[in-house]
This record gives structure tokens, sequence and C-alpha cells, in this order.
């Protein structure tokens, strides 16, 4: 097919997904009409490093929003057509286009300086913007020639400034000159109303029209109604001539200030186009990040091949709408290409294609998607969803789905995605069956990876007998008979036709003959189909709890390894000090030993030798006594049951077995067995013991102070910083999994507090400032572990 009908294809698609629409909304969140216009023309890239470019700026955007909140895009306007202008022979701009030039080079200014001191974690953004122009003596000769009304000022020139003087020198003393014969005049009732008024840039006075003879002049207009004529009298031709030489002469000197800034501008024209560029990029990427952080998105993993993996993703426009979105999960991979999703009507099959394409798409125009993992490869998507009956064409639904499907078919290449939304209805529900089949063959023939949902049976066993098919179902909640909007991949889905009917109210024997009708190997289908979905949903609860404890021993193990690590250092500093104390007795001992024999040598008697041993074998004695008792002491300290902890740490275990000989124990923590020496170790009391079973088992002490949400507005820092701790405490033992502070706005002190205090909070996994509608900045929504 067409390179241009491929596209169109595409293009299309795009539309069936409502892309434009999330487009629009980021585009909400610009500084500028450049970035609403980049985003608004966003479209799919194709090149794996392109995307990744734009995917890691929007990341380092994020984390420079963080920071500071706000990037200084202020003040700066599209000046493309005055660039252009600019080059244009002949033509120069008007004050007000050469005054937003100004104010767009200042915010050029402002931006490169932001970026140039936050380097270190905003590389990218760094670069991007440390390629933009500025010009500071372009930037001073605007500011010194044009006031911030676009108007010229009188400095802007020694000319400029002397005819401007001289013209309000001569027009006050023509005021003076006409006032002196509107007076003159006035006695005599020939005007119509005393006054000054200006006609054809010349000032004139109103004269009745009987009486315009009675005044030497010239006539320069009559009133609508022809009573007044506006004559300029004879007296001041000279005066007003004067005046409108200056005045062309004011014009001219304008116009060369004018032509002469045009012309700088021209001369660095290409320089502020490129500059121009680089901060439309910027403001389309900031934009992107203040939609990533309000809505809890992820960078996207870009990869080459056929990669493709969402896992807890939300449907953007929905939760844009409503928030609170069920997210879903699938993945493709080099063993499964394809997934047919079946389920009941209004179980949100069409949800979770739109979804999927959606994400994609987002990820590969480098907008983080609202998933906790994206992971995707540069491809195309092709898609049919909803009604394509076309009167105009008289195509009925089928003809109008069989004829997209077709040019999907010859479009599609290898690694493109392609969406089918009720693949092969319209007709015989046979037939229509196995014409899916075979599209889902040629599709798969050529390498595409797809999405489908369906109603029919037969393309279930389909999923089941084809490699790299598998089946998915829209979870259905049988006891209050309505969808949970959960994609359950690995399980088609059932309609739930007949429990449905009975909600509504129909006879049962209605019911009952319909059965009988759908045949005995149809019902055990679907009764295979619902043991199937209830076994998963065992599953993943068994796996949920699994993966918690999993977790908690982890949790245990590293603080048990610290605290080991923290006591091994300890332990070092007792065996140097016990080293030293006993060098420190051994120089003393061989002091004493040097002085008994300096008075053996020196003649000692007898007796007193006999003393000076006796003393050096009490010392030795002593020394040899106080090590045993000290082992001894060891020994029979700890006991098999005896409740422990590692000196310096919190988690209390039990001994499980009698130290040996070396001093050798088994400690149980929890989940977890450790060896360790009886030096390591120190005895808890029994109320500690207690008090940590008791803990184990109610699994939370202070449950009850748990609260989704703490308010620091009114407290110090110090205050604040307590309160804070406690509330993540509080909410983590009641198995809280967010929190939201409110620190008000202020002057944003209290806001970076909390934000530092977060930042390094073993507790916390993810923090970020409130959307619009949860308080904004005044609030900092938090993730806990």
């Amino acid at each position: 097919m067409k390179g241009e009908e491929r596209n169109g294809l595409i293009e299309s698609s795009l539309e069936q997904l409502e892309y434009a629409r999330i487009l629009e909304h980021i585009a909400g969140y610009a500084s500028s009409s450049l970035g609403v216009e980049h985003i608004i023309d966003a479209r799919p890239m194709s090149e794996v490093e392109a995307i990744r470019r734009e995917t890691r700026m929007v990341g380092e955007a994020r984390s420079v929003l963080v920071r500071d909140e706000r990037v200084p895009i202020d003040g700066v306007y599209d000046i493309r057509p005055a660039l252009t202008l600019s080059k244009t022979s002949g033509a120069w701009l008007g004050g007000e286009d050469l005054y937003a030039v100004y104010t767009t080079i200042l915010g050029f200014r402002q931006v490169h300086d932001f970026f140039a001191s936050r380097s270190e974690f905003a590389p990218l953004l760094g670069e991007l913007t440390g390629g933009i122009h500025t010009s500071r003596i372009l930037e001073k000769h605007i500011a010194d020639a044009i006031d911030d009304n676009g108007n010229v000022k009188d400095t802007a020139s020694r000319d400029l400034f002397n005819i401007r003087r001289e013209i309000i020198s001569k027009s006050g003393a023509l005021r003076e000159r006409l006032g002196k014969i509107l007076r003159r005049v006035a006695e005599d009732e020939l005007l119509t109303e005393e006054y000054v008024t200006l006609r054809e840039g010349r000032l004139v006075l109103p004269v009745r029209v009987e009486y315009k003879r009675k005044i030497p002049g010239i006539i320069h207009g009559e009133s609508n109604t022809g009573s007044t004529v506006y004559l300029e009298p004879a007296e001041i031709f000279d005066m007003n001539n004067e005046i409108a030489e200056l005045t062309f002469a004011e014009r001219r000197e304008v116009e060369r200030i004018l032509r002469t800034l045009t012309a700088e501008l021209g001369g660095e024209a290409e320089e502020f186009r490129e500059s121009v560029w680089r901060l439309q990029l910027l403001d389309s990427i900031v934009a992107r990040a203040r939609y990533a952080e309000e809505f809890d998105c992820i960078e996207p993993e870009i990869r080459e091949g056929k990669d493709l993996l969402l896992e807890d993703a939300r449907h953007p426009l929905l939760q844009i709408r409503l928030n609170q979105v069920v997210p879903m999960s699938i993945e493709f991979d080099r063993a499964n290409h394809c997934v047919i999703i079946s389920g009941p009507n209004a179980g949100g099959k069409t949800i979770a294609i739109k979804t999927l394409g959606l994400a994609t798409m987002m990820a590969l125009t480098g907008i983080h998607p609202p998933a906790k993992r994206c992971i995707v490869h540069p491809a195309a998507l092709f898609s049919d969803i909803g009604d394509r009956q076309s009167v105009e064409n008289d195509l009925s639904t089928f003809s109008a789905h069989m004829t997209r499907v077709k040019g999907i078919m010859e479009s599609v290449q290898q690694g493109d995605i392609v969406l089918l939304d009720e693949l092969g209805t319209g007709t015989d529900p046979d037939e229509g069956a196995a014409i899916a089949a075979a599209i889902l063959d040629r599709l798969l023939a050529k390498g595409a990876i797809v999405l489908a949902t369906t109603h029919h049976s037969a393309l279930k066993v389909y999923a089941y007998q084809n490699d790299g098919v598998a089946n998915a179902g829209m979870e259905f909640d049988t006891d209050t008979l309505s969808p949970t909007y959960r994609l359950l991949v690995g399980v088609p889905g059932n309609s739930y036709a007949f429990e449905l009917l009975a909600r509504f109210g129909f006879d049962p024997t209605i019911i009952d003959s319909a059965r009988s009708y759908l045949g005995e190997e149809r019902n055990e289908l679907t009764g295979l189909i619902e043991q199937l979905e209830t076994t998963l949903q065992e599953t993943r609860l068994l796996e949920a709890e699994h993966q918690k404890a999993l977790q908690e021993a982890e949790e245990v193990r590293t603080t048990l390894h610290q605290e080991r690590d923290t006591l091994k250092a300890k332990r070092q500093e007792i065996i140097n000090a016990a080293r030293e104390e006993a060098q420190a007795k051994l120089v003393s001992a061989n002091s004493l030993i040097e002085n008994t024999l300096r008075e053996i040598r020196s003649g000692a008697s007898k007796e007193s030798v006999k003393e000076m041993r006796r003393t050096i074998e009490e010392t030795k004695k002593t020394m040899v006594e106080e090590r045993e008792k000290e082992e001894k002491s060891l020994e029979k300290e700890f006991q098999k049951g005896d409740g422990v902890k590692l000196k310096g740490g919190q988690e209390v275990g039990e001994i499980q077995v009698e130290p040996d000989e070396g001093g050798n124990v088994v400690v149980q923590f929890g989940p977890l067995r450790m060896r360790s020496h009886i030096s390591e170790l120190e005895k808890v009391t029994r109320s500690e013991k207690r008090k940590k079973e008791y803990i184990s088992r109610e699994g939370v002490v202070n449950a009850n102070e748990a609260s989704t949400r703490v308010d620091l507005r009114g407290m110090y820092a110090e205050e604040a910083a307590v309160e804070i701790d406690h509330a993540i405490t509080a909410a983590m033992n009641g198995g809280l999994n967010r929190l939201e502070i409110i620190h008000g706005k202020g002057t944003g002190a209290l806001r970076q507090r909390t934000h530092d205090l977060l930042r390094d909070h073993p507790g916390v996994a993810t923090f970020r400032l409130g959307a619009l509608t949860e308080g904004g900045a005044g609030v900092t929504i938090v993730e806990l572990k």
C-alpha cells in the first residue's frame, strides 16, 4: 500500500483513540503559545534514541519541578514572524513587535541561566538551553529606544529628542496664539463653541457657517449638519506649517530608528530562530513533566525489537475525568504476540485496548504514560474501534469494518501494533468467527502485535489452539452481577448473559430453555471459564500475601544485617580498648618487675624480696581471675530461650540453643535465624520480650492513630518534623499507603522543609505536589513503602 494511505490509517487510528484530547489537556500546562503549538502537533516518533532523549528530558524536568516547583518561562512570544520580516528587504518592525522581541530575549536569558545552575541533575535540559542565543547588545538597544507600550522613546536619539522638544515648544506657542484669537472672535459670537479642535493635523476653530468669511483663513471641513466649518486662521498658517514639518521630521527619525533595530535583529535572526525552537521544545517538555507529576506517570523504557509491557496502566482520559481508575496490566513478548479479550458488554474491553493504544503512543511521543511500568518499542499503531457504518458510502457496519481491516492488513509491518474491537461482528456468528481467525493469522504472519476483543467463543478456542496467542477476560463480580473492569490475562471472559437475564427479572424457565439451546458442550466451556476465573482470583490473592511476607522478611533481614555490622564495629572498638587496657596493665607489671630487680640488685633484704615476689604473684593472679570471671559470667548470662537483641539494635529475638564452648549461639529474629557470638548480644527484660511478642501478634501498636491527612499549618519547622515522622509511622502501622500533608503555600519554607524530610525518610516511596483538585502547591501527596 502506498505510504500516504498507510499514514492516513495511522492518523485515523490516533483519532479513534482520541489522542488529540490527551495532547490538548497536556497543552494546558504550557507557559507559552509556542509550547502549546509543539504539544498539539506532537506525534509518535520512530527513532529509539530520539524517543529516549525526550523521555529522559521529561524525567529531568520532573526532578526540577520537585526541587524548584516551577521553570521560569515568562514573557516569551512567538517572534518567528518578526524574524522573517527582519530579513525582508525594505521592511521594518513596529515598536510593539520590537518590544516583544526584547521581552523574549529576556526570557531566553532567564531560562539559559536557570538551567546552567542545574546541569548536574538536568544535563540534557542544560544542553538544550545552553544553545539558546542571547544578545545583551540588541537587548540594550531595544530597551533604550522602545518603552513598554511599544512607543519610541524621546531619548532614542539626540535628533528625535530635539525635534520633539521643538514640537512641544512651537505647539505651546501656537496654542497661546490661537487662544488669543479664540477669545477675540468669541466676543463677536462667530463660533458655535468656544474650543480649538484638530483637522488634518492642523489646529482650527469651529466657526458658524454664516460667518466663515468674517475670519481670514482656510476651511478644512464642516460638521455633519453643515452648520459649522473648521477654519484655520491665516495668522497661524506659518506656525502650523512649522509644526507639520517638525512632525514629518519626527516620523522620519522614528522610522530610521525602527529600521536600524530591525536590521540589527535581522543580523541575528537565524540564531534567534534556533532559540525559539529550543524554548518551544523546553516549554513542551516542562508541560509534559507537570502532567506526569500530577497523574503519577512513569518514565517508559524504550527498547528495540518487539517488547511491549504495561503494568498497572490507567486510561489517561478516564483518569483526567474520574481521577480513580482501575489499572490494567498486559505483556507481549517473543512467546506471546496476540491477546484476545472476551467478557460481558460494558465490561471494559474497549477501554482496555484504548488504554494500551494511548499509553504506547504517549510513550513514543515522549510523554510519560500513567502506569507503574511501561516498556515499548517504536511502532506504528493501527486500530479498528467503534461503529464505522457509512450511509454516505452505502456501507453496512460489517462492510465498513472489513474495508478498514483490509487496509490495515495491507499496511501493517513487522512489530506494528494492531487494535481490533469486536472482531468478526456484524455478520453470521460462525462466519464472523472464521473470518476473524483468518485475519489474525495474516496479521501474526506479518509480525504484528495484536490486541483484539470478541464475543465469539470460537476465538477463545483459537487462542488455546495457537502458539503466541493468549486469552484474556474482563473480571465480573458474580455476587453483584457487575463488572470490576479488571483485565485477567490467561483466562477467557464470560458474557454472563444468563445471569444478567435473571437479574433483569426474566422467567427462569425461559433462561433454562435458552441454556438448553446453547448445547451441553458450550455450557461446559462456560463453566470451565468460570472455574478458571475463580482460581485465578484466588491465586492472585495468595501471590499478594506471599509477596507481602517476602517483603517483610527482606526488611527484617536488612535491619538485622545493619545492626550486626554496627555491632561488629562496636565489638572491634571494645577489643581495641581491652587491648589498650591490657597493654597498660602489662606496662605497669613490667615496671613493677623492673623496680623489683633494681631493688634486688641494690642489695635488698630477703624479706623485701619475698614481699615483692608476693606482690607480683598477686597481681598476676588477679589479672587471670578477672579474665576467667568475665568469660564465665558471659557463658552463664545467656541460656536457651532468653530474649536478646544485638547490642545497639532494636529487633528482639530468642536464643535457640545453649552457647557452645566458643560462646556462639543461634538466635531466631522473626522469620530469620542468625548465628552470633554472646559478646555481640544483650539480654532484654521479660516485659520487652512480651511487648515484642504482642507487636508481632497484633501487627500494629498505634494503628488507631493512623490518618490519611496531617495539617502542618501554623507549626514551626521542628514541630512539623516531629509531626511528619509520627504521621508516617502511624500510617504505615495502620496499613495505609498514601498520606496527604497540608503545609500551605506561604513563603514556601515549610513546604521545602517537608520535602527535605520526605526525601530522606526510609518509609517514603515517592512524593509530589498536589493537583489543583487536591490543594495544589499547598499540599504534598506521599506514597508510602
